[in-house]
């Protein structure tokens, strides 16, 4: 019997070794796993895509339930308990044919800005069986008598930046476009009116409680002690764009405005307004997103850094992260969202946290809006609804720990990667083979 002694080569398919050729395999697994996971932390994973028959606009979602409103009309619900098999459920009319351009979600009721159509509330609480339970066609306070002309073609008697001491009553029925909900207090606006604060502790028999006759305001948001409301301003009649600040308070039935900050080279065509601290985010189709600061509440000023001149659709505020959809396609490039941390614009300019591509190789179109719920994001395309996972933002809550993930994880594949060369090109000592029963080696 005659033996051999052969070299044994780490990484090499033909080697008989234990730590031949299932240990090259191995280490260069290890080394895709890791490339991949590097290539992942700053990305958005599609779970899933439900159709809806007429598309989707603005969107909102909470608890297991999306909203989306169709540019033809109506709600579409959407049972999202289970974010990987989103399913579209029915189809809700609004009255009147109401075409919803705000959307809001609370306890199991939806709050709808229907332009022509007044504030539409409904039950959602089951979906099965949801309908319109309520409608505001009018922000006038009962009981509050007003000594000012009455509206005409714009629906008040008098046109500047400035606004009377008397506020004029409201027409007989509203086209808000905007609408905001905290506890029983909601806040809707109608841009040739005004701003209605309205009791909606009952939402069957919603009741207006206080009124500012500020024009122009096309999206509200709260701030985050609910104090005081923002109003983003783009009227092209007066050529006032900026943000207006105003005291909330149920207690008078008239609203007070604290300050203004307006500028002629503002966003015109203004999609969304939300405050983080003492940062307003405005997003618009032309401008992108604009940043104001209101630590001095009645002198807002308009902050110099361009996050981004993106045409932004849509937007949304979930904790300090401001979820963005943007259409890249005037350009030639492709629509997608991305996130914003309003934290980073207390000290440093604001800058986006990675970029979502389209959904999967499915054409999708332009984005149109966007919910986000827990670490699900929620987007409305021409064609329906698209579930993303964005669990790397919701959840860590930290760019300074995602950018120490992605430096780990980079050390780590060229770790690997050294180790597997320094051990796979030159052969691990000699192993001696006797064959058996007079083989021939």
């Amino acid at each position: 019997k005659a033996t051999v002694s052969v070299l044994n080569w780490p990484c090499s398919p033909y080697g008989r070794g234990r730590r031949s050729g299932e240990e090259g395999t191995r280490c260069m697994a290890l080394v895709a796993a890791l490339a991949a996971a590097a290539c992942c932390v700053y990305d958005y994973n599609p779970l899933a895509f439900a159709g809806l028959p007429d598309g989707g606009g603005p969107v909102v979602a909470a608890e297991g339930l999306a909203v989306a409103a169709p540019k033809t009309g109506g709600l579409a619900l959407v049972d999202v308990a289970q974010p990987k098999a989103p399913r579209l459920v029915r189809e809700v009319p609004l009255r009147g044919g109401g075409v919803a351009t705000g959307l809001a979600l609370q306890a199991g009721v939806l709050y709808a800005a229907a332009q022509g159509t007044g504030l539409q509330i409904v039950d959602v609480t089951d979906v099965g069986t949801a309908s319109v339970v309520a409608v505001v066609t009018n922000f006038t306070v009962p009981n509050c008598s007003a000594s000012a002309p009455a509206y005409h073609d714009r629906r008040r008697t008098g046109v500047g930046v400035g606004w009377p001491v008397f506020p004029p009553l409201p027409p007989s029925r509203v086209a808000p476009t905007t609408v905001v909900v905290r506890g029983s207090a909601l806040y809707s606006a109608d841009p040739l009116i005004g701003v209605a604060q309205i009791d909606v502790s009952h939402p069957s028999a919603p009741r207006t409680v206080a009124f500012l006759p500020l024009e122009g305001v096309v999206a509200l948001a709260l701030t985050n002690a609910a104090d005081y409301g923002v109003g983003a301003v783009a009227d092209a009649e007066r050529k006032a764009y900026g943000i207006a600040v105003f005291v909330l308070s149920a207690a008078r039935r008239r609203g007070s405005l604290v300050g203004a900050a307006y500028a002629a080279a503002g966003p015109k065509q203004v999609t969304g307004c939300e405050v983080y601290g003492d940062v307003v985010a405005v997003t618009s189709l032309d401008e992108g997103l604009v940043l104001y600061d209101i630590s001095n509440m009645s002198a807002p000023v308009r902050r110099d850094e361009k996050p981004g001149a993106l045409p932004l659709p849509g937007a949304t505020l979930s904790g300090r992260f401001l979820f963005a959809v943007y259409d890249a396609t005037a350009t030639g490039g492709s629509g997608g969202f991305t996130a914003y941390d309003l934290l980073s614009a207390s000290s440093a300019a604001v800058s986006p946290i990675g970029h979502s591509l389209p959904y999967g190789n499915m054409s999708l179109g332009s984005p149109r809006g966007i919910a986000v719920d827990g670490t699900a994001a929620y987007i409305t395309y021409p064609s329906g609804l698209a579930v993303y996972d964005v669990t790397m933002i919701a959840t860590t809550g930290r760019t300074i720990a995602i950018a120490v993930a992605f430096v780990i994880v980079g050390v780590l594949v060229v770790v690997g990667a050294v180790y597997c060369w320094k051990n796979c090109r030159k052969p691990r000592g000699r192993e001696s083979y006797t064959p058996i029963d007079g083989g021939t080696p």
